[in-house]
């Protein structure tokens, strides 16, 4: 069968995988339900490349340059919203480990440096593919350190946009989805990291990412929680104390503290720490203007270069915008701090682009991405299922190999020796699968003998019934409820350890906030006194100079 136009293959595909689908049996039991292992030895599925160019649904990054003809080599698969209606795919619409990792380094290496004066197109493309990735992950409940790879560099993707992309509008970049975004990945990884270390493996970039995660939730109370949970030698990782630090020094409004933070910080962590920078800044102009003024009625002038240097603002502007937007007024390069002029807008004010977070990005971004340099990456060459003449190639069986599907799906519980080489198989197995030609007719009668009436198995014969006396089962009743207590007595324990240990975490920010507070109303009872001293000597001297005059 000769299909000339993309529109002609993509209709041949699909009546193919229609009939494959027919012929497949649905699994309708969740407890005996396998897993299908993905077999596309492509970036993007054969099909779904013709159905894009088809629709005109190809990105500017997946096409011939100068033409709106798709690229087979530089099209990678987008993502699908899932829905109740939506069929399960077939094996040879899902990537395994393998191609997940070289789209992914497709990505890193090619795409996330060409960001440049194009980023709407730039995030939502590499945003969408790199969701794809993680739905492929999902689907084929796949849990390996490479997959765990894979969603750490979408991470940092997310944390880089954070910054990076703050200032653009919203119709270019939403904020409040990337967090969302930024928020499942370090989820999946939370998971992955538990089940494979139930197996007893490690993954060297976990650190990272818990401090990551620490650091993306600095306003709840019981993040320290989640941190006594973690094995000793992440819990005590340079990473996993620098966030804990951070929380200490925010939770206690110490802003001198926490930018110390920040310009110690790795470009990642700058980042996530940039979401607080509003915060922290109110903050600290509530305090300074509650400190250095007398009472309601009175204003002191602050240098405003001082609030430059100790907010880390990029410069006077800057620092003015901020505070005009909380109602204190800005003059001649100082602030007139004012109790009853301060203002406290429900909202923050639009974070903008710190110019020290951006001076710590001195590498490509698909190296920061990729967590080390990048490798170089070897041109793939898609398949294809027509020949030069555009002819399907093949022979007809398409349905017998459809009805055997089941036969490639396993379960993917536990890693095992062995685990690349059956996938790979797989792979192997579905390319040659698609390269066989379309049959003849549409359905075979091959096929008929999936749709006959299944005969109902014989009943096995009942077994012997093993007899128990009273004093067994006494002593089975007397281990359980032994094991029972047992287990009782280490959940109370250990909530016991955690609630102590997280108590010890949190006292050093507490102690910081009883001292700055009694430091401050130690402060305000020291001006007022030596404000009243000058007052009365003020008053003395004026007396001693209407004497002096009366005198003459």
């Amino acid at each position: 069968m000769v299909a000339e136009t993309s529109e002609d293959k993509y209709r041949l595909l699909d009546q193919r995988d229609k009939m494959m689908r027919q012929a497949r049996v649905k699994q309708m039991h969740l407890g005996t339900a396998k897993t299908f292992v993905g077999t596309c030895p492509d970036m993007c599925p054969e099909k779904e490349r013709y159905m894009r160019e088809t629709r005109n649904q190809l990105s500017f990054f997946e096409v011939i340059p100068g033409t709106d003809k798709v690229d087979h080599a530089a099209a990678i698969k987008e993502y699908s919203r899932s829905s109740a209606d939506q069929e399960e795919p077939l094996p040879h619409e899902l990537r395994p480990s393998e191609v997940l990792s070289m789209t992914m380094d497709y990505l890193v290496t090619q795409i996330m440096d060409k960001g440049e004066g194009n980023y709407r197109e730039w995030y939502d493309f590499v945003w969408n593919r790199t969701r794809g990735i993680r739905k492929d992950i999902t689907q084929q409940h796949l849990c390996s350190p490479l997959t765990v790879s894979l969603i750490e560099k979408c991470t940092r993707f997310h944390i880089h946009c954070s910054h990076h992309l703050c200032e653009e509008p919203m119709s270019s970049f939403d904020a409040k989805i990337n967090n969302e975004n930024m928020t499942k990945c370090l989820q999946s990884l939370k998971e992955m990291y538990q089940d494979l270390a139930n197996k007893g493996i490690y993954c060297k970039g976990e650190a990272e990412f818990r401090g990551y995660n620490v650091l993306l939730n600095l306003n709840k109370g019981d993040i320290l929680r989640e941190v006594q949970q973690f094995r000793p030698s992440v819990r005590n990782s340079p990473e996993v104390r620098f966030a804990v630090q951070a929380f200490a020094a925010l939770n206690s409004n110490n802003f001198v503290k926490f930018f110390k933070f920040v310009q110690t910080a790795s470009y990642l962590n700058a980042c996530l720490l940039h979401c607080y920078f509003n915060q922290i800044r109110k903050d600290a102009l509530k305090c300074l203007n509650f400190a250095y003024t007398v009472n309601y009625q009175r204003s002191t002038i602050f240098p405003l270069e001082n609030i430059v240097r100790m907010l880390l603002f990029r410069n006077l502007e800057e620092a003015t915008d901020f505070i005009n937007y909380y109602g204190l007024v800005v003059s001649d390069g100082s602030v007139e701090l004012n109790r009853s002029a301060f203002l406290e807008p429900e909202n923050l004010p639009k974070p903008k682009k710190s110019l020290f977070v951006g001076q710590k990005l001195t590498l490509p971004i698909g190296e920061i991405v990729s967590g080390g340099p990048q490798q170089h990456m070897t041109p793939h060459v898609p398949s294809c299922s027509f020949n030069a003449q555009n002819k399907y190639t093949g022979e007809n069986s398409v349905v017998d190999s459809a009805s055997n599907l089941q036969k490639v799906s396993v379960d993917i519980i536990e890693p095992r020796m062995g685990e690349e080489n059956v996938k790979m198989e797989a792979v192997q197995s579905q390319s040659s699968f698609l390269l066989r030609p379309f049959p003849s007719a549409l359905v075979p009668s091959s096929a008929e003998s999936i749709f006959q009436p299944i005969s109902q198995p014989l009943s096995p014969t009942p077994k012997h019934q093993p007899e128990y006396s009273d004093m067994d089962i006494l002593e089975i009743a007397k281990d359980l409820m032994y094991e029972v207590l047992e287990e009782e007595c280490k959940e109370i324990s250990n909530a016991g350890a955690d609630y102590v240990q997280t108590a010890i975490w949190v006292s050093d920010a507490t102690l910081n906030e009883l001292v700055t507070e009694a430091m401050s109303g130690m402060l305000r009872q020291i001006a007022s006194v030596v404000i009243n001293e000058e007052r009365e000597r003020f008053e003395e001297e004026k007396r001693q100079a209407e004497k002096e005059k009366q005198k003459r």
